[in-house]
């Protein structure tokens, strides 16, 4: 159930800037992903936050952006890591979702470089994440390629549908990969557990608690363009 990478470059037909963040896209970049799959926790649903209609209503450096995010479901290593790192109110549940930088990924959850992992509180807030991740993290990960960097750094900071169109597609976007707001309130989760890595501890079944399930995928919002 992965999600492919190079989709970017499909779809709208537009005037070609989806197409230069596709080809910006590395090969090094879609190894990082493949490897982030077959070596951490093969059994995960770890899409990127890539989508094809990305392109749509987001700027070729933030498709480009989203192509090197990943979200996951926190595995008992990751909870342990966090409870080490304290600073939270409430601590990990096992299957809470998070971002993570999928060229870092493979590396044991306590040898992750800072920023590296982050845990939104709910799907309004991935966006905040991922502006978190791309200012404390991206441009000093020793495991992003360097050509990547210089890549986004040309692209500038266009805005494509600028507005309450680009902003309602994040939201969207979770709603496509099957991502919803914890019950609770404490997080997100993957909707019926197409997250739950194999093994998982700590999941009771309680309707307050992430890793609950009985929400249908919505389908992606379509272009107004």
């Amino acid at each position: 159930m992965s999600h492919r990478t190079k989709t970017c470059n499909g779809g709208s037909g537009g005037s070609g800037s989806g197409h230069a963040a596709a080809d910006a896209y590395t090969d090094a970049s879609a190894s990082a992903h493949t490897s982030a799959h077959t070596s951490a926790h093969p059994s995960m649903y770890t899409p990127l936050l890539l989508t094809p209609l990305d392109e749509r209503y987001l700027s070729p450096q933030l498709c480009l952006i989203r192509s090197l995010v990943q979200y996951f479901p926190a595995s008992p290593e990751d909870v342990e890591v966090r409870q080490r790192k304290g600073g939270t109110a409430r601590p990990l549940r096992p299957n809470r979702v998070g971002i993570r930088c999928v060229h870092c990924a493979p590396l044991p959850a306590s040898e992750r470089p800072n920023g590296a992992v982050s845990y939104p509180k709910n799907v309004g807030l991935v966006h905040q994440a991922v502006r978190n991740w791309q200012r404390f993290h991206l441009w000093d990960c020793p495991n992003i390629p360097q050509p990547t960097k210089d890549r986004l750094r040309a692209m500038g900071r266009g805005r494509k549908h600028a507005g309450t169109g680009g902003a309602a597609h994040w939201v969207d976007s979770c709603t496509a990969l099957g991502i919803r707001d914890c019950p609770d309130g404490e997080g997100i989760e993957f909707v019926d557990g197409a997250g739950a890595s194999a093994g998982a501890s700590g999941e009771d079944g309680n309707e307050g608690d992430c890793g609950s399930s009985g929400l249908a995928l919505a389908p992606s919002r379509p272009s107004t363009g």
